[in-house]
């Protein structure tokens, strides 16, 4: 039975709405265009969409106005409103200790940081955290809960279509907030809804997304390539066994740049991104005369190739596919923290508004400081993450401030590790982040969860 006839106080502190205002305006004057999301973006409004980068985020990003003061910035103001907003809702901070605080602090401090990011995990976050704050909120209506539920997991669904692949990971964060409010077992019809729930939200971003591709005609580019051409130049590279290497090499031949390509492979390959084997990064002292191996495919019929390639060799030798995965395991717990797209003004002009612009500016380059001391210093670092949601769980589940349905948000940042190094192609850590911030946001769901409650 859900606690359906008591009240959240949601009401944010003025202090909260202070910080969250002085965060929102400087990061909105300093940011600055996200290059995928602007490709994306460009290629919609320019009649030539493609699902490289998914077409659903193509068509979200295309509709963002660039008035008044361009499209990334109303993006940012969205992503960032969204997410304090849905924060402020799961986490109310009441009656907390001011070691409770200061770590809800901190936690605001990363999710602004992050959920203004100009990405599609900087989008898929934000709804995210609005998704699942509707989601409690339906738990506590005493009137059109299933209208506020749908609407919930529309925006769950919408959400995740940015990241398909990821979907069954936000399947905890929904189990987790049902169970945790819910004061006895949960009755048939609730476990039903919860399972449907779950099942939509696992399929629905894959068919939104193909949907979408269909009803745009929207361009082919195969983005599973990325994926495919990095698992083969590993077993070309790295693989134990000269058979398999010779097989990788043979699957890559359909996107070979000529006949040369076998000798200048591993002379390209990088072990933390597909896209140096196709010349997409800055070339080293190794390469820097060389053409890059391979292109990506283009046509149907050149993907197919490759993708019956790479079943041909790792069929034959599943052991070097294994190991490949748990190299891109590693690579992605101990990956680096994502950039931040940070813009240049103009400080020449002595004109009030100039003035204020420029001092918002200073102050947007200093609030992003901490960030990036946390993040040279490895702090933000998935492996880093887990520790710390792995002891705050243990430490709350000793102290008996929660029940064991917290043990689901350390699982969920090891389901995301295991899901992104299947999908592989970039050892970014922003591809972790959103979810491992959720499962923080679930941490303080559990911590002030008895105060919340008038």
């Amino acid at each position: 039975m859900i606690k359906g006839s008591l009240r959240i106080s949601s009401k944010p502190h003025l202090w909260y709405v202070v910080l969250s205002l002085i965060y929102g305006t400087s990061l909105t004057i300093v940011a600055a265009p996200g290059e995928d999301i602007s490709q994306a973006r460009s290629g919609f409004i320019n009649g030539e969409p493609s699902d490289f980068l998914g077409t659903a985020a193509g068509l979200f990003y295309s509709q963002i106005p660039n008035l008044p003061w361009g499209w990334f910035r109303n993006l940012t103001v969205l992503q960032f409103v969204l997410a304090i907003v849905s924060l402020n809702s799961l986490v109310p901070v009441k009656n907390a200790s001011k070691r409770s605080i200061f770590a809800f602090l901190i936690l605001h401090y990363v999710v602004s940081i992050f959920s203004v990011q100009q990405s599609r995990d900087g989008t898929l976050l934000a709804f995210t955290l609005c998704g699942l704050a509707l989601l409690k909120k339906s738990l506590f209506a005493l009137k059109r809960k299933m209208l506020i539920a749908s609407s919930s997991i529309c925006l769950l669904i919408f959400a995740l279509s940015f990241r398909p692949a990821l979907a069954p990971i936000c399947c905890l964060f929904v189990i987790f907030l049902v169970r945790i409010y819910s004061r006895h077992r949960l009755g048939s019809l609730i476990s039903f809804a919860l399972v449907l729930a779950n099942i939509l939200i696992v399929l629905m971003p894959t068919i939104l997304e193909l949907k979408l591709s269909d009803e745009l005609v929207a361009k082919r580019s195969f983005p599973v390539q990325t994926i495919l051409i990095h698992d083969l130049g590993f077993a070309a590279c790295q693989s134990a066994s000269p058979t398999t290497a010779d097989r990788a090499v043979e699957a890559l031949r359909p996107l070979a740049t000529d006949d040369g390509y076998a000798n200048r492979i591993c002379q390209y390959f990088r072990i933390n991104t597909w896209q140096a084997l196709v010349g997409f990064v800055q070339p080293t002292a190794t390469t820097q005369n060389l053409v890059p191996p391979l292109n990506i495919a283009r046509e149907s019929g050149t993907y197919e190739k490759l993708r019956r390639g790479w079943v041909n060799t790792f069929v034959q030798d599943p052991k070097t596919l294994f190991q490949a995965k748990i190299v891109f395991l590693t690579q992605i717990v101990f990956s680096s923290q994502t950039q931040i797209y940070l813009s240049s003004t103009d400080r020449t002009s002595k004109t009030p508004v100039a003035l204020l612009i420029s001092a918002f500016t200073s102050l947007g380059n200093l609030i992003v400081v901490p960030w990036i001391i946390l993040s040279r210093t490895y702090l933000l670092a998935p492996i880093s993450l887990f520790l710390i949601a792995a002891l705050l769980t243990y430490l709350q589940l000793r102290s008996g401030a929660c029940r064991r349905e917290v043990l689901l948000m350390p699982a969920a940042i090891l389901l995301t590790f295991l899901t992104n190094s299947i999908f592989f192609v970039s050892d970014n850590a922003r591809y972790v982040t959103p979810f491992a911030l959720l499962s923080f946001v679930g941490l303080m769901i559990c911590k002030f969860q008895d105060s919340e409650v008038k």
